[in-house]
């Protein structure tokens, strides 16, 4: 069986170097831990904790669930709806760490656009097209860029849905008032 976490026999070895004996033993712990979450982080998780209770879950459960929008009622326009569709994004322990990171980046970002364009979304849906083409084309994306293109992903997705439902709505009343 090949162990996964390497990564901390590498550590260790390197640290075994006569430069390292020199350092006081505070200094070494410091180094320690922050190499091992760096690399906790590279492999998506936010600590070591994360990262071992990970491997458990990738060996025991076979499928992890992707971040997806929440379920949004009684909107009265595009804008609400988008926000609120937006607002309980969750993640599953397999897309913690750079990946989070990103994924809220790209998600903050286009809250921030839409708050200045709330009356006209489709600005905002033209920014995002051209800024997915571009971090599409990224290659051997790190796991902060995957989880930014997925989050552009999303916010398409919620743009998408909020303009469906407004038209829903719109013709849900006009229906309504001919009756």
């Amino acid at each position: 069986m090949v162990n996964k976490n390497n990564h901390v026999d590498e550590l260790l070895k390197k640290y075994v170097s006569e430069e390292a004996i020199e350092e006081t033993v505070d200094a070494f712990g410091k180094k320690v831990v922050e190499s091992i979450h760096k690399a906790a982080n590279e492999r998506g998780y936010d600590s070591l904790e994360d990262l071992v209770d990970g491997e458990v879950r990738i060996n025991t459960v076979a499928t992890s669930k992707k971040p997806s929008l929440s379920s949004v009622e009684g909107c009265m326009s595009r804008y609400d709806y988008f926000i609120q569709s937006l607002d309980n994004v969750t993640y599953d322990s397999r897309y913690r760490g750079y990946y989070k990171t990103g994924h809220m980046a790209a998600l903050e970002r286009y809250i921030d656009k839409a708050e200045l364009n709330r009356n006209n979304l489709q600005i905002v849906e033209k920014t995002l097209k051209q800024e997915i083409s571009q971090v599409r084309q990224t290659q051997h994306p790190s796991l902060y860029t995957q989880g930014y293109l997925d989050g552009l992903r999303l916010v398409d997705k919620a743009l998408r849905k909020s303009k469906n439902e407004m038209m829903k709505l719109v013709y849900d009343t006009v229906m309504d008032a001919l009756k």
